[in-house]
């Protein structure tokens, strides 16, 4: 039986009247998924509600986290402005300090090429010295033998003296013998021309001794010319080695104030913060008020300065430095009496001193005083040191 447009009018009326039956009609008509549509669009506007209620709550967290992240955005811009301005600070004081260690570079680039060419003369003075020295040895050795001809000729000029006294003592005995035996002048003549041909032939041979000595002793005196030449001729070289090293002393204490002043930070870092070496000038004007004139000009002698913050307390500390290749006592008392010129100023200062070796007495005498000891990088007496810091503190 077909279902007409009728039929479907009076279901739709029916359906107005019992409301009852539509849930009957949706279940047999739509499928259980379309039915539980209603309970999920329930659920979604209730998902969403709840999703609208956070996303407010979340858009209120997150304007305050912008507004407090603007509050940072903006202390940070000024740190960074402020780091800005301290980094081209920084730039510059490096590029002071490039500037100056080039200047360093170069002097010392020279220093090495005077200290290179002194070297060369040095060998060069060292082998004519040493040729010197073997050509006064062959002297030596010919004086030695003109020393012992000389005194050869001495003994047989000795013997031939004996020889003429026992001959003029046998003749006065063949003149007596003359007076008394007057029958045997022929034959004492015979024999008194036999001792006057003998004494002829000693005699030439004493002309000829003469003129020996008298060659040898021209000879002597030419060496004593030559002998006493050489000796100023080493004399001069001796004062100049003299000078030389004097200068080569002065370039290497040059050398020692700059390598301790620059390599502070090395040498003091075990105990110091911001470590850095300084010229006495540049204290000038904290010390100038509290010292006299001789202070002043004593103070500016001062080989180095060390300055840096004690690690223990975080208080600044001034360190006057002597430094020597070889460190003595004169250098310990040195860096006490420009310790106490800084301390006079009000500045906490400590003497110390640094050199490549140092001698007993120095050790002693910087044990004794608590001066710190830098040996051939090797730190010493920091202890005392520490000790003296804290009981100033």
């Amino acid at each position: 039986m077909a279902f007409t447009i009728q039929d479907f009018s009076d279901l739709i009326r029916l359906l107005e009247e019992h409301p009852d039956w539509r849930a009957q009609l949706r279940a047999l008509i739509l499928p259980e998924e379309v039915l539980a549509l209603p309970e999920q669009l329930s659920q979604l506007a209730r998902a969403i509600a709840n999703l609208s209620q956070a996303q407010v709550a979340s858009s209120q967290r997150f304007e305050a986290l912008l507004t407090t992240q603007d509050q940072r955005l903006a202390r940070l811009e000024e740190l960074v402005a402020q780091q800005g301005e301290r980094l081209t600070r920084l730039e510059e004081l490096l590029a002071q300090q490039s500037a100056r260690l080039d200047r360093h570079e170069e002097r010392l680039a020279r220093l090495e090429e005077l200290v290179a060419q002194q070297g060369e003369r040095l060998t060069r003075l060292e082998e004519l010295l040493a040729q010197q020295s073997a050509r006064l040895d062959r002297h030596e050795e010919r004086l030695a033998r003109l020393e012992e001809l000389v005194a050869q000729q001495g003994e047989r000029l000795t013997r031939l003296e004996e020889l003429l006294a026992q001959q003029s003592a046998r003749l006065d005995r063949h003149e007596e013998r003359l007076a008394r035996l007057e029958e045997l002048v022929a034959q004492q003549g015979e024999r008194l021309t036999r001792l006057e041909e003998l004494i002829a032939q000693q005699g030439e041979r004493l002309t000829r001794l003469e003129e020996r000595m008298d060659s040898q002793e021209r000879r002597l005196a030419e060496l004593m010319e030559t002998v006493r030449n050489l000796v100023e001729v080493v004399t001069s070289l001796v004062r100049r080695m003299d000078r030389l090293e004097q200068r080569q002393a002065k370039l290497s204490g040059f050398y020692y104030e700059v390598h301790y002043r620059e390599r502070a930070p090395a040498y003091f870092g075990r105990f110091l913060r911001r470590t850095r070496g300084l010229l006495p000038h540049e204290l000038e004007d904290l010390v100038e008020e509290h010292l006299s004139r001789d202070e002043m000009q004593d103070f500016y002698l001062t080989d180095a300065i060390v300055r840096g913050t004690w690690q223990q307390d975080g208080e600044p500390v001034f360190f006057a430095m002597e430094v020597s290749e070889t460190i003595d006592a004169n250098d310990v008392v040195r860096a006490i009496r420009r310790a106490q010129l800084l301390r006079k100023a009000g500045l906490r200062a400590v003497p110390a001193v640094a050199g490549e070796n140092r001698n007993h007495e120095a050790f002693d005498l910087a044990r004794q005083q608590g001066v710190l000891m830098i040996t051939d990088g090797t730190v010493e007496n920091v202890e005392m040191v520490e000790q003296r810091l804290a009981a100033s503190s």
